[in-house]
C-alpha cells in the first residue's frame, strides 16, 4: 500500500470551506496545517465529499503520511484509498 511508505504525522484542519461553482455545484474543501520535519509549517487545502465534509470540523486532527518522494508528497489515509490514492504536493 502506499501509505505503507510514508511517515505518520498529525495535521489539524483549520479552514472548512464550500463553495459553488458555475455550474451551481457545490464543491468542498478542507484546509490543514502540519509541521514539516525541519520544524516549518505547511499548509494545504483537498477537495473532499459531501459526507467527509460534514465529519471534519476546524480542529480535527487527521493522520497524513509524507511520502519519501521529490517533490515531497503526502497521502491522507481516512481520505484515498490504494491503487487510486490522491497525492497532495508540498
Amino acid at each position: 500500500m502506499i501509505e505503507a511508505e510514508g511517515i505518520a504525522i498529525n495535521a489539524e484542519i483549520h479552514d472548512r470551506v464550500e463553495r459553488t461553482n458555475a455550474d451551481g455545484e457545490s464543491r468542498y474543501y478542507l484546509y490543514y496545517r502540519y509541521e514539516y520535519p525541519e520544524g516549518s509549517e505547511v499548509r494545504s487545502s483537498i477537495a473532499v465529499t459531501p459526507t467527509l465534509f460534514e465529519r471534519h470540523q476546524v480542529l480535527d486532527v487527521i493522520e497524513l503520511k509524507l511520502l519519501p518522494s521529490e517533490p515531497p508528497a503526502v497521502v491522507i489515509p481516512a481520505f484515498t484509498r490504494d491503487p487510486f490514492a490522491l497525492r497532495g504536493l508540498i
